[in-house]
């Protein structure tokens, strides 16, 4: 189904998905002081904790799709590649429910301004800025895809390879700007240690494959 539909589309169309599962869950828990009081901050802290999940698994997904055994062995690209389009566009619908979520949030004290341009937040000033960083950044990787028979090979590889450091913003900016991350702590250092075992596994292999030089001054061929 969504992959008859344009990029646009399909965003659309996760983000009135996601818009409906925020109103049921709304209409459905019982409306208390406390929940009226931070029910903004509860919806931008789930989905903004779903969007880091979904997110690890992406980012994951690219690093299996560039794997050198991938290439040689495996060839799952066409079976993984389509998951890996679809994820980065959930991902990007649920980003924009969070933003959305933040900025209503009137004891968060993070306007809009303060959400798209970093440093102007009222709210935990740094971490705040680390995810809109982020949120540019995954933009731009994310649009890269569409252009991979156009770009230069290198430079469209070379934008991918900054999910990594997407990654990182994403997980920091999290564990900053999060009030109860103390209390996460294991679903956080389980995501980073998913990445970064993917990514060391991958540059070993790579480093296995690598031809090995020949000592400086060897003339031999």
């Amino acid at each position: 189904m969504l992959g008859r539909l344009s990029p646009w589309q399909q965003l659309g169309s996760v983000l009135l998905l996601v818009a409906a599962m925020v109103v049921l869950t709304v209409r459905t828990v019982p409306a208390t002081a406390f929940y009226e009081r931070y029910l903004p901050w509860i919806i931008a802290r789930s989905v903004g904790l779903t969007a880091l999940v979904l997110l690890t698994v992406l980012v994951s997904l690219g690093i299996l799709l560039s794997h050198p055994l991938n290439r040689s062995t495996w060839r799952q690209t066409k079976e993984l590649l389509v998951w890996h389009r679809y994820l980065s566009v959930f991902v990007l619908a649920l980003i924009a429910v969070h933003v959305l979520a933040i900025v209503l949030d009137k004891y968060a004290h993070v306007s809009i301004v303060g959400a798209l341009v970093p440093g102007l937040a009222g709210y935990r000033v740094l971490p705040v800025a680390l995810g809109t960083v982020a949120l540019y950044a995954f933009l731009i990787t994310a649009s890269s895809a569409s252009y991979a028979q156009k770009l230069p090979p290198k430079l469209w590889m070379g934008i991918h390879r900054w999910a990594l450091v997407i990654f990182a913003l994403a997980w920091t900016h999290g564990v900053l700007a999060g009030a109860d991350s103390a209390s996460l702590r294991t679903l956080y250092l389980f995501l980073i240690a998913i990445v970064a075992a993917s990514a060391a596994v991958r540059y070993w292999v790579l480093q296995q494959k690598s031809p090995p030089q020949s000592p400086k001054g060897d003339t031999t061929t």
